[in-house]
């Protein structure tokens, strides 16, 4: 047993441990290494182990490190060249871990202990530097301990060989209580150098990266097919959280990705015509539509595989905390970056009561949202038998009605391209997911000449108790815009209730997905995206603290604190506040253990027509009435009447309410939304009390 074999042991477990995240790190979906070679590399330091435990000899020598270094020069030449995927640290970081597994192999002389004890170091970094996800924490606390406890060990072993008192090895090193108390002193130490050691600028980095080949990124191109948004319907992953600063959120939360106005052979596209965002800059505020905003959100748009800046219809102002990247803007009003970017974009809006739509006003008549080429003439003989002779709004929304009404909404149209896939929606299936909808709409619209355009971005968002909403890709959504004379471009959906993206109902694991996602959230707010910014605006918060709590007299009121930065629009209180999520680690604990009380929250939301429609489908399938996503309103209302009596005017009460709401220019009277619980409620016990009587008789 002698001092070198206890180096090594040492040694061999830290660099066991070090790369273990980078399977799991940035950038996705394959990390910085992969799975297999990470095994490969784990299998050589484990046989280093094994024979570092017997004390074995034959180590390598310098020569065969060096025909090791010149036999891997081909296969880093072949990474570098084809297999890096954009990302150079993914070949740099391989020959890391070859060259660390060949020095371990290698260990003489004590330089070459420490040579490998900085591979391990910059393994380790690389480990941290490259991980988005908060459980990076617990990795760092658990290789932390460990690494001091391996390294007071070595650093006792290798002052008693240089004292040359003893051949033999001895337990030595730092005691457990002492390791634990390093650990703990680190930790402490390591959150004000996180928060004060200077940023030389902004983490917000306009690269391009590598193209990322994650499936949701499709609905968000330049051009996009019939399935896109199909076919990330099932991806729960967050692609957006927003947090209101003021005002109140939009009844109908629509966000706008895209506009597309050229379709041909199953699939959309732009026609171009951006042009660069550099008029009516207001300071970092740049102003997209005339009107003082009545709301202001904060946006977090993750990397989703989009240039495009995702934006609520009524969005008026936009603005960024930092450098204003360049902009362009489209025709049809989509806001883009010069690529998609693989970082986190934050920005905030300024939303009026109204939605804002853009385009040519009124679209020439050679414009593609006119185009004819791609439409069918059975396509057109529907069009004209569906409209009236009313003007081109009650035709628009004729259209959009016949299609609810009589299509229902499937996703087993995902991948069934062939032939005329709008013809074969329209005649043969009758059902079909939001882009055939929206599609069909689009071109019926122009059969009838009405300018008319296909829109995709996301429907909706989950509300979570912990103060924000959660767009998530699951809310991806395809609709309409079409020119109406007199009122410009207008919104219309003809996906029926049962197609469009929901929120998930209440529950014990929904409530966990969202504490989890509040503090992946705040991981990506306040670590992953800090920068200039977040420390004058802390630096700031201290001095006010500071000068509140010194410099006042009674009577006296303390001077304002010096601007450090450009307003960025958040009051000095909202910033302290969000800085508590940093400092005190245990509020974001407090808050989901309460979250965990409240899971219930849902009911207290403000329900719509259409969220009372969607119940009432739920529970008339769960008290046994056939229904299917294809079935209409009416039909609805017809079967539950069959079946339950009782509930028969509850339930045709509310269809009527949801009816026309989806399909009357104007709102429901607060009245009617307040009678839209009692109806559910009514209808619910109907049903209850019939299935009991039901089961009571039998």
């Amino acid at each position: 047993m002698t001092f070198a074999r206890e180096k090594r042991l040492a040694l061999g477990w830290l660099a066991l441990l070090a790369p273990l995240p980078l399977p799991f790190n940035e950038p996705r979906p394959d990390g910085v290494v992969s799975i297999g070679f990470l095994g490969l590399y784990l299998v050589a330091v484990s046989w280093f182990l094994l024979r570092a435990s017997r004390d074995e000899a034959g180590w390598l020598r310098p020569l065969a490190l060096n025909l090791l270094g010149l036999v891997y020069l081909p296969f880093l030449a072949l990474d570098v060249a084809l297999l890096y995927d954009g990302h150079l640290v993914r070949p740099m970081m391989r020959l890391a871990l070859f060259a660390l597994v060949a020095k371990l192999f290698s260990l003489k002389k004590e330089k070459d202990k420490w040579q490998a004890l900085v591979g391990i170091f910059f393994v380790f970094v690389t480990s941290m530097a490259t991980s988005a996800s908060p459980a990076i924490v617990f990795y760092l606390i658990a290789f932390s301990a460990l690494a001091l406890r391996l390294l007071g060990t070595f650093a006792s072993l290798h002052v008693l060989a240089l004292s040359r008192e003893s051949t033999a090895a001895t337990k030595g090193g730092l005691s457990l209580r002492t390791t634990a108390a390093l650990a703990l002193g680190v930790a402490v130490l390591s959150v004000p150098l996180f928060v004060l050691l200077p940023r030389l600028r902004n983490p917000y980095i306009l690269g391009s990266g590598a193209q990322r080949s994650l499936e949701f990124s499709t609905g968000f191109n330049d051009d996009v097919s019939l399935d896109a948004i199909g076919r990330i319907r099932s991806n729960s992953e967050v692609a957006l959280r927003m947090e209101v600063l003021e005002g109140v959120l939009p009844t109908e939360l629509r966000l706008r990705g895209a506009a597309y106005d050229t379709y041909r052979e199953s699939r959309w596209f732009r026609s171009g015509g951006e042009r660069a965002l550099t008029e009516r800059r207001r300071g970092r505020r740049i102003q997209l539509a005339e009107g003082e905003p009545t709301t202001r959100v904060a946006m977090w748009l993750q990397p989703i595989g989009t240039s495009f800046v995702i934006l609520p219809v009524e969005t008026a102002s936009l603005s960024f905390p930092g450098r204003v990247p360049p902009l362009s803007r489209s025709g049809a009003g989509a806001v883009s970056l010069p690529f998609a970017p693989n970082v986190v974009v934050e920005y905030e809006v300024g939303l009026l009561r109204d939605p804002v739509l853009v385009g040519q006003d009124p679209p020439a008549v050679e414009h593609p949202t006119r185009d004819l080429t791609n439409v069918s003439i059975r396509v057109s003989s529907l069009a004209r038998t569906v409209v009236s002779e009313g003007d081109d709004y009650q035709k628009a929304r004729e259209i959009e009605r016949y299609l609810m009404r009589n299509y229902g909404y499937s996703l087993d149209l995902l991948g069934r391209l062939r032939g005329d896939p709008i013809e074969d929606f329209l005649f043969e299936r009758r059902q079909g997911h939001c882009e055939y909808f929206a599609t069909a709409m689009v071109q019926m619209l122009r059969s009838v000449d009405i300018p008319a355009r296909f829109v995709t971005g996301f429907l909706g968002a989950e509300q979570s108790p912990l103060g924000y909403e959660i767009v998530r890709q699951s809310n991806a959504h395809a609709w309409v815009e079409a020119y109406i004379p007199d009122r410009g471009w207008v919104t219309f959906d003809p996906t029926p209730p049962a197609g469009r993206p929901g929120v998930a109902n209440a529950s014990l694991s929904a409530l966990l997905r969202q504490a989890y996602d509040y503090l992946v959230f705040r991981w990506d707010r306040y670590v992953i995206s800090f920068g200039q910014g977040d420390q004058a605006r802390f630096i700031g918060a201290l001095r006010e603290w500071w000068d509140r709590l010194f410099d006042s007299r009674p009577g006296e009121s303390s001077p304002p604190p010096i601007e450090l930065i450009e307003p960025t629009g958040e009051a000095p209180a909202a910033a302290t506040e969000r800085w508590t999520s940093l400092v005190a680690p245990s509020v974001m604990l407090a808050l989901s253990i309460l979250g965990l009380l409240i899971w219930r929250w849902r009911r207290s939301v403000r329900m719509d027509a259409v969220a009372a429609y969607l119940r009432l489908r739920q529970l008339a399938r769960r008290y046994g009435v056939a229904i299917d996503d294809t079935t209409a309103p009416q039909d609805l209302e017809e079967r539950i009447a069959r079946r339950f009596p009782q509930a028969r005017e509850a339930s045709g009460e509310l269809v009527e309410l949801y009816l026309h709401q989806s399909f009357s220019p104007h709102q429901l009277a607060d009245g009617d939304r307040e009678r839209l619980g009692l109806l559910l409620d009514r209808a619910s016990q109907a049903m209850r009390e019939h299935e009991r009587q039901l089961k009571k008789a039998s």
